[in-house]
């Protein structure tokens, strides 16, 4: 049997290199060491600058120490592109000037107001002064706050507002396209220009990508002052995080009525192949608060065309009796705060009974996490509402990684069957709402220039309710049941997705 076995498998005898052969094969041993070497202080160094330079919360700081360490060399160039969202010293320096003068303005338009009536529920004073040293802006006044949500009757509002403007008009839109929306608001604010009226629109260099080159040309042609919002730029002082955006929207005519709320100036099935058309809403509002969104205006054009606009109808004296309590609060990495997180979970702190919100994208924070458990543990009804499906498959994925977590704690989770929610609202009890350009996710809190108006009203809150409601209607519920049933490869999806929200 033994010789059987050496005859299918003969055995050789190992042959010893010999010493010239082992140092042909040895590999340098200084270029080895300086290598090692490097690696090290490029760890060392990549961690130092993570550590000094991060401003967001553990779990962040934890995945981009795992990646400058396993990989130092891709590590560091990423965390510098996409890690850091601190603006350079002259944008900081600028904003905190701006600041200043603005706070000086609206105190003086405070005195001045003749209907100093309008002022929030007592209960919620400490609330509102949080805002206010947040965003630098007090409980204000507006005559009249309309909330529209049909993408038509928005647009036809709008142009109509814009058709009638006598002075000036300011625009700032995330999306600013090149398709039949797009065109509308451009051929109208073209006819403000042939009046006289003075046109100034404002885009995100990103989000208006697609449609810039054209765009530019058309509407200064028609002698639109057009700029868009953190183009790229050679200057390293001047460079700023690549993927930060201004996703605000705003629409200011004469410094008497405001636009803001979800709804950029695009067709409503942008980006989503025709299967699916945005749901938005607007809000339009009259009176003293359109100074405070004034001041949001004049502070993104002046960083972005380092232009100080000091026209005296800037900010007009409102006579008509304004009551509507209201306030506004702008967010975005020229903030020491957070101040839309903050906002959030102070409101969340407030609610007693019931917490509505709709946003089409859902990637929160451990924190946002803690406050609705604690809302949960009050008995307050918590309740979002979310597309079925949207135009960001990595985001959905992420943010149903978020649903097993969200369902054991008791939020009732309702995903809008019919089109793409987009709309960005919450509603605390029915004494508390906001209406926002901000998503519920990691990139709107920290990343993203924001706007939100904060409604004390109950009038005004009702209104937001009852668009939620209307949107109930056509809500399917994820169960507990429904959601542990599906399959392991989504599960495993989602999860990995979700690992990688800390980047957002």
């Amino acid at each position: 049997m033994i010789g059987f076995l050496k005859r299918l498998w003969p055995l050789r005898r190992v042959q010893t290199p010999t010493a010239a052969q082992l140092r042909q094969l040895q590999v340098p041993a200084v270029p080895s060491v300086l290598y090692l070497a490097a690696r090290w202080v490029m760890r060392i160094v990549s961690l130092a600058i993570l550590l000094v330079r991060h401003r967001r919360e553990a779990s962040s700081l934890l995945a981009w120490v795992l990646t400058i360490l396993f990989m130092p060399w891709l590590g560091l160039p990423l965390f510098l592109t996409f890690g850091n969202n601190k603006l350079p010293k002259a944008y900081r320096e600028q904003h905190e000037r701006l600041q200043r003068r603005f706070r000086i303005i609206l105190d003086e338009l405070r005195k001045l107001d003749p209907h100093p009536d309008a002022k929030c529920p007592p209960d919620l004073v400490p609330f509102a002064r949080l805002v206010e040293n947040l965003g630098g802006m007090p409980v204000t006044a507006a005559e009249s706050v309309e909330s529209l949500d049909l993408h038509p009757v928005i647009l036809d509002r709008l142009v109509a507002d814009i058709d009638n403007a006598t002075e000036y008009i300011h625009v700032l839109f995330y999306i600013f396209a090149e398709d039949e929306t797009g065109k509308r608001l451009a051929r109208a604010l073209s006819r403000a220009v042939e009046r006289g009226v003075a046109v100034r629109v404002l885009v995100d260099a990103s989000g208006s990508a697609p449609f810039i080159g054209e765009m530019e040309e058309r509407l200064l042609a028609a002698g639109i002052d057009f700029h868009h919002f953190f183009p790229m730029r050679p200057k390293l002082r001047q460079y700023v995080r690549m993927d930060l955006r201004n996703h605000r929207k705003l629409v200011i005519v004469d410094g008497h009525t405001a636009w803001t709320g979800s709804m950029n100036a695009v067709d409503t099935d942008y980006n989503t192949n025709g299967k699916l058309h945005w749901l938005d809403m607007m809000v339009r509002v009259t009176g003293p608060v359109v100074n405070q969104l004034q001041t949001v205006f004049v502070q993104d054009w002046n960083a972005e065309t380092r232009e100080d606009l000091q026209q005296d109808n800037l900010f007009p004296e409102h006579g008509n009796p304004s009551t509507i309590p209201v306030q506004v609060l702008p967010s975005g990495p020229n903030y020491d705060q957070l101040n839309f997180l903050q906002a959030i979970l102070a409101a969340l702190h407030q609610a007693r009974e019931s917490v509505v919100l709709t946003t089409p994208y859902l990637v929160p924070n451990m924190t946002i996490l803690n406050s609705l458990r604690s809302a949960i543990l009050r008995d307050v009804k918590v309740t979002l509402i979310v597309p079925g499906h949207s135009n960001h498959t990595f985001v959905d994925m992420a943010s149903h990684a978020y649903f097993r977590e969200l369902l054991d704690m008791g939020v009732q989770i309702q995903q809008y069957r019919n089109d793409l929610l987009h709309a960005k609202s919450l509603t605390i009890d029915n004494r508390l709402a906001f209406v926002s350009t901000g998503n519920f996710d990691i990139r709107s809190f920290e990343l993203n220039y924001e706007l939100t108006l904060v409604l004390y009203d109950k009038s005004a809150v009702s209104e937001i309710r009852d668009y939620q409601n209307s949107l109930l209607q056509h809500c399917d519920r994820v169960s507990n049941e429904i959601w542990s049933s599906r399959p392991l490869v989504k599960k495993v999806v989602q999860n990995a997705a979700k690992m990688l929200s800390p980047f957002l």
